[in-house]
């Protein structure tokens, strides 16, 4: 075994754990108030959906390999067969998101996604433990927008949570401004 190479993964496995000591103590808040590991702090926070440097484009793309910004409930990153090529997660159970935003605002969350049976599954969406609303998904991949007032919203770290009926195929949120930009 390459001694350099056992190392790095011991560092590795260290940082996923305790976060990075660089971090100390903001990962290990950031990990009691997302559930995440303290590890996943660099990866996530610093990013905004609209704000400045970091900016998302307000996009978060589920089906990437980081997955960043993704909670619980998410299976491994997959590609559909065919022309479309889409890249994508499914979700079984109820899966989370970590929608960052510099303020809160009124927003339009759209989640292209598809049924993963081929029929037609109900979608909750919930936004910090509130119903956002409902939407209906099927066999073909497209985008289902959901509008979720500001009240709904805070600043930093936001829980989107899709909680699927059935086994659904995203590929993506994406998150429009339906109030002007301040």
């Amino acid at each position: 075994v390459d001694g350099p190479v056992v190392v790095g993964q011991a560092a590795q496995l260290l940082s996923d754990a305790v976060g990075f000591p660089t971090t100390w103590p903001a990962s290990w808040v950031f990990a009691a108030q997302t559930g995440l590991s303290p590890g996943r702090y660099d990866l996530s926070v610093g990013r905004y959906l609209f704000y400045r440097q970091n900016n998302l484009g307000g996009r978060i793309d589920v089906g990437d390999d980081e997955g960043a910004l993704l909670g619980e409930g998410w299976g491994r990153p997959q590609q559909e067969d065919g022309p479309s090529g889409v890249r994508f997660r499914v979700a079984r159970q109820a899966a989370r998101v970590l929608a960052p935003l510099d303020v809160p605002e009124d927003l339009e969350v759209e989640v292209r996604a598809s049924s993963e049976g081929g029929g037609v599954v109900l979608v909750d969406l919930l936004v910090n433990d509130r119903p956002g609303g409902r939407f209906a998904a099927g066999a073909d991949f497209a985008g289902h927008r959901v509008r979720v007032p500001a009240a709904f919203w805070r600043r930093e770290l936001n829980d989107v949570t899709l909680r699927p009926e059935s086994p659904l195929r995203v590929s993506a949120l994406q998150f429009h401004r339906t109030s002007p930009v301040r």
